[in-house]
Formats: C-alpha cells, structure tokens, sequence
C-alpha cells in the first residue's frame, strides 16, 4: 500500500486571489466592475473620502453583486491621517481573507504604497496596480485631442 501525504503545498496557480479597489479618484464603469467580478472571486471596495457615487441603471447590478458577496465595501473612517484609514482597511481584510489569498491593489492615490506596505507587514499577499487617477487621466486625454 501506498500511503498519500496529508500535507501538501498548494501550487502558486491556485492561490485565491482578491482585488482591492480604492475608489479615491478612481470611480469605476459598470463595465470595469463587470470584467474584475468575472474575473476575481471577490472584489473589495472602499474610499477614504467616504463617499461613493454611481449611476442609476448600473445599480440593480451592482446591488446584485453585493448580495452575492461578488462585491464586498469596506468601512472607511475619516481621519486627519492616511494610516489611520489604511489600518482600519487592512484590519478589515485580515478578518476577511484567507490565509493563502493574495490581493491585487488597485489605486490612484499617490500615497498608496503605504496601504501596500501596512497590508505586506500584516502578512497579506498583495501587489499594487497603480493608476492615473481620473481627473488627470480626463485632462491629459483632453490635450492629446487638441
């Protein structure tokens, strides 16, 4: 008889991967949430200036999403400093991830590698995808067709 080991290491292809989406001058198209979420298992929102705007008809969808747990939003607390708000997020996210899972950042804040780096210190996976943010994305676009 063969004995099977009972422990083995997971392969790096099949480590649960999450997306982290700051939402801080980087307000998302339905469509953009629609390619993440069929994508990425779960999809984890959250936005330092405590709002979040999106438009109507995309809402029964995105309600959906939410429901399913597809979309997670993360409580976000205004405070006169970034860390502050970073720790509760990664506080939030060391509750809600599994041990193996490893999360894309995706921001356009300039300070976001300091979220990288308090998420990397609580030993949660993670790499950041930084972005323009959308005003100046907006504006660059504008001069390129002038």
């Amino acid at each position: 008889m063969h004995s099977i080991p009972l422990t083995c290491r997971i392969p790096e292809f099949m480590t649960a991967k999450a997306v982290l989406l700051d939402l801080e001058n980087n307000m998302p198209t339905a469509q953009l949430l629609r390619d993440v979420t069929e994508h990425y298992p779960v999809l984890y929102l959250f936005n330092c200036q405590g709002k979040f705007e999106y438009a109507l008809e995309d809402l029964t969808e995105f309600s959906s999403w939410i429901s399913s747990g597809q979309i997670v939003i993360l409580d976000t607390p205004e405070a006169p400093q970034k860390e502050f708000e970073y720790a509760v997020v990664v506080g939030q996210l060391m509750a809600l991830l599994d041990e193996d899972t490893h999360v894309e950042v995706i921001s356009a804040v300039a300070g976001s590698r300091m979220l990288l780096e308090m998420m990397q210190g609580s030993n949660i996976s993670c790499s950041l995808i930084q972005i323009q943010p959308e005003q100046q994305a907006a504006s660059e676009i504008g001069r390129a067709h002038v």
